[in-house]
Parts: structure tokens; C-alpha cells; sequence
């Protein structure tokens, strides 16, 4: 398995469960390393100007690697700018579902009853030049 190393870019896009926007970009980043059927990935989107459109929850397409089945496999989100969430949120994160290639973004409010949702595509279509920068390690197939 060790002598199975890759290492490269990808394009990442946003886009949605329900329907993609429609996005003009600043910067779409993508760097992955793969060591056996472990793949990292670090992840860097900005739009220029509003998006418009979309539905559903806001995803980030153009994932290498499909995701092993099975399992939820969380990462993180390192940052974002003029990205709308839902009130109370106080914390973002990313996750990649089995037999997918896409990452959900995801929400969590940590007071009171805590929760956890996706972000909507919403989040980029409310502000000018919504950025997202995020990191995953999980497992592929």
C-alpha cells in the first residue's frame, strides 16, 4: 500500500444539493496527497463577485478521490469570509459521505442544545467574494 503515492491538484467548485450556482472565480485551489487508500486534501475556493442560483445545501465538487462507504469522515473549515450561516452558529466543518466526491459544509451551534446542519447555498449567494478554505484527511475506496 505505501508504494501507492500520488500527489497533485484538483479544481474545486461550490456547489448544491439542489441545484448549482452560478459562480465566477477569484481562486479554486486544490492540493491532494494520497498514500494507499488515505487521501488528504487542502482546499481553497473564492468567488469573484455574488454568486446566484443554486439550492440546497452548499457542497465543494471536483474531489479526486470517491470516499470509502460506510462511514462519515469529518474535516475542517480553516476559515471562510462573507459566508452567510444560520444564527447561533459558532463553529464550521466539512465532512465527505460514503461513495461520494464532494465535501458537505457543514454548521454547529455548541450552546444551549447544540446541533450540527449543512450550510445552504445561501451562504454564498447572500455576500460579494465568499471564500471557503478547508482540510480533510479520510478514506477512499
Amino acid at each position: 500500500l505505501l508504494d501507492d503515492y500520488e500527489e497533485g491538484n484538483f479544481t474545486p467548485t461550490f456547489g448544491g444539493s439542489g441545484g448549482n450556482p452560478t459562480v465566477s472565480y477569484a481562486v479554486q485551489l486544490g492540493t491532494y496527497i494520497k498514500v494507499g487508500k488515505m487521501v488528504q486534501l487542502t482546499v481553497s475556493v473564492i468567488a469573484s463577485g455574488t454568486p446566484s442560483s443554486g439550492g440546497g445545501d452548499l457542497v465543494i465538487f471536483g474531489v479526486p478521490f470517491v470516499a470509502k462507504a460506510g462511514i462519515q469522515q469529518a474535516g475542517s473549515v480553516s476559515f471562510t469570509n462573507h459566508l452567510a450561516t444560520t444564527s447561533g452558529t459558532t463553529q464550521l466543518g466539512c465532512n465527505i459521505e460514503g461513495n461520494v466526491s464532494y465535501l458537505n459544509i457543514n454548521e454547529h451551534e455548541y450552546s444551549g442544545a447544540s446541533g450540527m446542519g449543512r450550510n445552504s447555498t445561501a451562504g454564498i449567494t447572500t455576500n460579494a467574494n465568499p471564500r471557503i478554505v478547508c482540510s480533510i484527511c479520510y478514506e477512499t475506496t
